[in-house]
């Protein structure tokens, strides 16, 4: 699959940041994960081993007071492009109380790893796009220690 340079296609980054913004963010509330490729939201189960869980990398995550605009989703891929398709070509997004989260996501092959992987990057939980689940790190290391 040919990556696409999303810093020189501007079409790109404003047709993905309009879909983000005017749809996945109504239609899916709670959260979602997007493939930058096929614009496709891999959280259904129909795309996804349920080996696989999306963990969030370090460094690339943004926090918005209430619903992202489109420009903050535009500028947001404009500066991480690059690591997105570096390390993957997802990115993800949800919400918690009146906060609204934006990052980079990698798609990884059994719990175990997925853990280990969201440990690394200091993740306070993965998804689980199978079954649109949420997994808190925290249960894991008391069922771990028990």
């Amino acid at each position: 699959m040919s990556q696409i340079d999303l810093k020189n296609n501007t079409t790109i980054i404003s047709n993905i940041s309009k879909y983000v913004v005017s749809d996945i963010i109504f239609t899916c509330p709670d959260g979602f994960t997007l493939d930058l490729f096929s614009f496709d939201k891999p959280m259904l189960a129909r795309r996804f081993n349920p080996e696989q869980y999306m963990v969030s990398l370090a460094g690339y995550e943004q926090k918005y007071a209430g619903i992202p605009t489109y420009q903050d989703i535009s500028s947001w891929l404009t500066e991480n492009y690059e690591q997105a398709t570096r390390f993957g070509q997802y990115v993800g997004g949800w919400s918690d109380q009146d906060l609204f989260y934006f990052d980079i996501s990698i798609a990884i092959s059994g719990l175990g790893n997925a853990l280990e992987v969201a440990r690394t990057n200091q993740q306070l939980a993965i998804y689980h796009p199978a079954t649109s689940g949420t997994i808190h790190i925290s249960d894991h290391i008391l069922q771990a220690t028990a």
